[in-house]
């Protein structure tokens, strides 16, 4: 019996390798369309939100358009461009006058720590004694050394019933001036006040005349604190 050709070994070997190859270009195919309708998904994504931000960036341009066109000559594009470079000019000219305000404030801040009277600082207290008592000196250290002013001094006895001030004077012999009522001390000897103006070019001192042990406080009008003094 003739065998049929589609019976030979290497003839079904043939069909079934091409029914294979047609199987798996088929499946290629199936996942490539799947990929690509996958990828054209993501495009149309893409381009939808492009377009939703373009709209969006259009519709904040509107007002700037409107003010380029009313404020420059020229058609949209250049106006645009004017108003761009106005815009730019005018940041320059803020930065300028914002460095310049800058430059005021420091300068007027200057000047008013120039003007303002100098800070007393508590340099040195040394106290002797005499016939009648104790003698408290104190020397302060000001802020700066020009500008001193009028300089005023108040003590009071915070301590020992029995002690008075008996004297309040500048501890100097000369470079200050004083009037009639620089000094004034309280009658029951408790507190004293003492103003003058430097004239020279030494620092504030001050003597404080006591009848005997105590603590006094002693205050001036731009010290930096009252200070607290053990006079023994």
């Amino acid at each position: 019996m003739t065998q049929r050709f589609y019976q030979k070994a290497s003839v079904q070997v043939a069909i079934a390798t091409a029914i294979g190859l047609t199987i798996v270009t088929t499946i290629t195919i199936a996942h490539q369309r799947s990929q690509l309708r996958a990828d054209n998904q993501k495009l149309l994504t893409d381009v939808t939100v492009k377009t939703a931000e373009i709209q969006r960036l259009e519709t904040l341009l509107t007002p700037f358009r409107t003010i380029a066109l009313e404020k420059f000559t020229g058609d949209e594009k250049d106006a645009l461009r004017k108003l761009a470079d106005y815009v730019i000019d005018l940041r320059q000219k803020d930065v300028e006058r914002t460095r310049l305000i800058g430059e005021l404030t420091t300068a007027v801040d200057k000047a008013h720590e120039l003007a303002a009277p100098p800070t007393l600082f508590l340099n040195t207290v040394k106290i002797t004694t005499n016939s009648e008592g104790y003698v408290l000196h104190v020397v302060f250290r000001p802020s700066k050394e020009y500008g001193l002013g009028l300089l005023r001094f108040r003590v009071q006895l915070i301590s020992s019933d029995n002690a008075r001030i008996t004297d309040l004077w500048p501890d100097e012999t000369a470079g200050f001036r004083t009037a009639d009522d620089s000094k004034s001390i309280a009658e029951d000897g408790r507190s004293a006040n003492l103003f003058y103006s430097d004239m020279g070019h030494v620092w504030p001192r001050i003597r404080i005349n006591v009848n005997r042990s105590c603590t006094a406080c002693l205050v001036t009008d731009n010290g930096e604190k009252p200070f607290i003094i053990e006079i023994k």
